[in-house]
């Protein structure tokens, strides 16, 4: 007979996302693991298998919150005003010496990995997706200009947003980082 799990599995891949998100997948030894979640060894490789299958829930778990957020944020008012508040939202983690889990997976984590590479792939096109559909909406409200491409405008705000992110890491400028995040508003709308 299996053992009862004496332990919430949902706080314990809340507590290792935070500790991936603050440290990358390398920082994040199995010691830390270990100390972070208040779990033995064993019971996280009974669990998850390995430090890559934990990795591979914690990031799930971030990327579904942040498109839960990003929706969140835009869903509401006209569409300057929702990126404006996606960028408050980004940038408020940037300054906390933290960027998103998904660009430092994208840059740091095993990437020749096929389900890391997979997850990390998701994650962008969920959030262009969010995006997409947004722009989408802005067009049919008169916010966006109708021979604007929603499509490739997502993926342009994206591929900004992960830039930016790497960027904070480095230089964590709050100032600077607000020009860069006005320029992408500027440009989309």
């Amino acid at each position: 007979m299996a053992r009862r799990r004496e332990f919430d599995e949902a706080t314990v891949v809340n507590q290792a996302m935070e500790l991936f998100w603050r440290r990358g997948y390398r920082g994040a030894t199995p010691q830390a693991l270990t100390e972070a979640t208040g779990l033995s060894k064993s019971s996280l490789y009974a669990t998850f298998e390995s430090k890559q299958g934990l990795f591979l829930v914690a990031l799930e778990h971030y990327i579904d919150g942040q498109v839960q957020v990003v929706s969140t944020v835009l869903a509401e008012g006209r569409l300057r005003r929702g990126l404006e508040r996606m960028y408050e939202a980004l940038l408020g983690i940037a300054t906390t010496g933290r960027t998103c889990l998904v660009c430092t997976s994208t840059v740091e984590a095993p990437l020749e990995d096929a389900a890391v590479a997979a997850l990390v792939r998701r994650g962008h096109e969920a959030i262009e997706q969010v995006l997409f559909e947004r722009l989408v909406r802005a067009q049919t409200e008169g916010d966006l200009d109708a021979g604007r491409d929603p499509r490739v405008l997502a993926r342009f705000i994206v591929t900004n947003n992960m830039g930016l992110m790497v960027s904070a890491r480095v230089n964590p400028d709050l100032a600077a980082l607000r020009e860069v995040a006005a320029e992408v508003v500027r440009a989309v709308c």
